[in-house]
C-alpha cells in the first residue's frame, strides 16, 4: 500500500493522515518497512508538514533529528529515488553523523 501511494500519489482526502503516519514513524523505534514512509514525502510535503518536520530537527533524540533532516532533504528533492538503502546512503554521505550515531 505505501509503495502504491508513493508511486501514484496520496489522495487529498487522506493526505493529513499520511503526514501524521510519517511523523509518527520518524519518532518511534524503527519497524520493518518504515523506510517506505519516505516514499510519501513528496506527496505530503506542504508548508505545514515541512514546519512540523523542521521542528523535529531539534528533538532530544539524535536519531529523530537525523530522520527529520533526511525527510526534509527528500522534500527538497521530490524526484529523488527512494529505496530501502537510500537512508543508509544518505547517512554515509554525512560521515560525521554516521560515525557518531552508529559506530561508537
Amino acid at each position: 500500500m505505501l509503495q502504491q501511494l508513493g508511486r501514484h500519489g496520496v489522495p487529498e482526502q487522506v493526505s493529513l493522515e499520511a503526514a501524521e503516519l510519517i511523523l509518527a514513524a520518524i519518532q518511534r523505534p524503527y519497524r520493518c518497512k518504515d523506510w517506505m514512509y519516505a516514499l510519501l514525502v513528496r506527496h505530503v510535503a506542504d508548508e505545514e508538514f515541512r514546519d512540523r518536520v523542521t521542528a523535529l530537527t531539534d528533538a532530544p533524540d539524535p536519531l529523530v533529528r537525523l530522520r527529520a533532516q533526511y525527510l526534509l532533504d527528500l522534500a527538497d528533492r521530490p524526484d529523488a529515488r527512494v529505496t530501502r538503502s537510500t537512508w543508509r546512503h544518505w547517512l554515509e554521505h554525512r560521515h560525521d553523523t554516521w560515525s557518531r550515531i552508529y559506530r561508537t
